[in-house]
Order: C-alpha cells, then sequence, then structure tokens
C-alpha cells in the first residue's frame, strides 16, 4: 500500500514557521546576552548563569506539566533504571555544555567561540560513527564539510584565542556531539519520536 501523508493546515503552518523563527532569533541573543553578562557586567560566574538557564527552563517545564499543558506520552517507559541509563547522561551533557560554552566567554570573542563551534556538526559525525557505527555517504560529508567552512569563513571579528578557552571549546563541541548521539539514542531507540 502507498501511504499518503495529509497536508499541514495553514494555521499549523504558520505556526510551526513561528516557532522556529522564534528559536532561531533567542539562541543568537542568548549568546550576546551571556557574552554581555560575563564580559560587560563583569559577572564571572558561568556555571552560575548556565544553572540558572538550566533552572528556569525546568521550573518552566514543571509548570506547563502541572498546569496540564505538556502531556508526558511514555510515562511507562520511563523508570529509575532508565532515567539513569539514558536521560541523566543527555542532561549532564547537555549542562557540560552549556557550562563550557559561557565559561569560554571569559577567554575568547564571540567571532572566535562561533569559528571553532562551526566545526561541531563535524565532531558530532564522527562521533555518531564511533558511538552508533553509523556512517553517511559521500555527498552526506561533502555538504557538511562544506557547511562548516562556510560557517567558519563566514565569522569575522575578534579571534583572539588562548588555551584554556581552547579546551573549553573543545569540552563544549565534545559534550555536544555526545549529547546529540545520546538523544538520538535515546528518541529512536525507544520509539520515543516527537
Amino acid at each position: 500500500e502507498m501511504s499518503t501523508k495529509k497536508p499541514i493546515p495553514a494555521r499549523q503552518a504558520v505556526e510551526i514557521a513561528a516557532v522556529c523563527s522564534l528559536f532561531m532569533a533567542v539562541g543568537p541573543a542568548l549568546m550576546v546576552l551571556n557574552k554581555e553578562i560575563l564580559d560587560s557586567v563583569g559577572f564571572r560566574y558561568p556555571f552560575l548563569v548556565s544553572w540558572l538557564g538550566l533552572a528556569f527552563a525546568t521550573l518552566t517545564t514543571h509548570a506547563l506539566r502541572w498546569t496540564g499543558y505538556l502531556e508526558l506520552k511514555h510515562v511507562d517507559l520511563v523508570d529509575t533504571k532508565f532515567w539513569f541509563q539514558r536521560c541523566l547522561p543527555v542532561g549532564v551533557c547537555h549542562a557540560a555544555t552549556l557550562c563550557f560554552g559561557n565559561a569560554q566567554y571569559l577567554f575568547m570573542g564571540m567571532a572566535m567561540i562561533q569559528f571553532l563551534k562551526s566545526f561541531t556538526p563535524i565532531l558530532t559525525a564522527m562521533i555518531t560513527y564511533i558511538i552508533l557505527h553509523r556512517t553517511e555517504t559521500t555527498l552526506q560529508y561533502i555538504a557538511l564539510v562544506l557547511i562548516c567552512v562556510g560557517t567558519a569563513l563566514a565569522v569575522a571579528g575578534d579571534m583572539n584565542v588562548t588555551s584554556i578557552g581552547l579546551l573549553l571549546a573543545a569540552g563544549s563541541s565534545t559534550t555536544e556531539a555526545v549529547r546529540l548521539v545520546m538523544t538520538d539514542m535515546l528518541l529512536s531507540g525507544y520509539k520515543m519520536n516527537l
């Protein structure tokens, strides 16, 4: 049998476009805000800034759940063992990514951070191969390299770099790549798709 997909209603398409646009605007705005807080304002506590963001996200998620706006679809799958083995490592990697990423602002300029971050997709592909033994086609690898190099070339500005900044950038990119691979395992291995 041939499956046919229903077209997305216009209202839903507009909502999806609005949410995606908001997501794309909030990410860069938060990077600039964090840089201002840590560098210009002089609040030199990057882990606390990361913790405050995670605490706000946690409280908001719980509030949405308690008010009925957020439904937990897979409550029966998530037992204590599953949470410790699958969910907690993803959360730890996410927290580490944010902490390392925010700490970079103390040691490097925004342009250098973005330059180094542009190579995270290549690192993610390498970790995907190591952990999941999944390879992409040659064309996909070429496209990945072109995207990363293009992004790196587009970044201009303060290219200050320090050894501590490089270590933090490596930590941030590595934990981000591991988090993405582990999230892939979590969502696809247990049919927890959205």
